[in-house]
């Protein structure tokens, strides 16, 4: 018949280290005899008030800790908020500066197209003038040319006249 046991003995667990405060080396020291009863009714009111001083002063910091995590939570969420409005209304002012700003473009561009246009009807009329006084120059001089022309024909007719005045003797008449 096969043994239950394995032939080699179990390994021992490691032992985990003690949770909790560390055991007392000191014995307590022997309470005195007498009533045991009294002493342990004292004793046991004065660990149920400790105990209930110790609650109390516990609740009470616990509220304060509660109280003092509300107020910030609370003003945590009215810095949020008054960020949240800030960041509107900066996005606002962006949108209408950015609304002005092609405003302004098209402005110039209107502007610029204005200009353009009175330069280019500026240099037309100016053209138109520059050809309407060419015209009227070489008018002009084509007229002085004639006149000068006649003038010269003129000239050459009164010196024919003369020269022939002049070939004829005076007392030839």
């Amino acid at each position: 018949m096969p043994s239950r046991h394995s032939p080699t003995p179990p390994r021992p667990k490691p032992r985990s280290k003690p949770r909790g405060p560390p055991p007392r080396s000191a014995p307590r020291p022997p309470t005195p005899r007498g009533p045991p009863r009294a002493d342990a009714v004292a004793s046991i009111t004065a660990a149920e008030t400790e105990r209930d001083t110790a609650i109390e002063q516990a609740r009470a910091e616990a509220d304060k800790r509660v109280s003092g995590a509300e107020a910030e939570r609370d003003q945590a969420r009215a810095d949020a908020a008054q960020a949240e409005h800030s960041a509107s209304m900066a996005q606002q002012e962006a949108a209408r500066a950015q609304t002005a700003a092609d405003a302004a473009r098209a402005e110039v561009e209107r502007v610029r197209a204005d200009a353009d246009k009175i330069l280019a009807d500026l240099r037309a009329e100016a053209a138109a003038e520059l050809a309407a006084v060419r015209a009227d120059l070489r008018a002009r001089a084509e007229r002085a040319e004639h006149q000068a022309d006649a003038y010269h024909a003129e000239l050459a007719q009164l010196r024919l006249s003369i020269g022939q005045d002049s070939s004829k003797a005076p007392g030839q008449q």
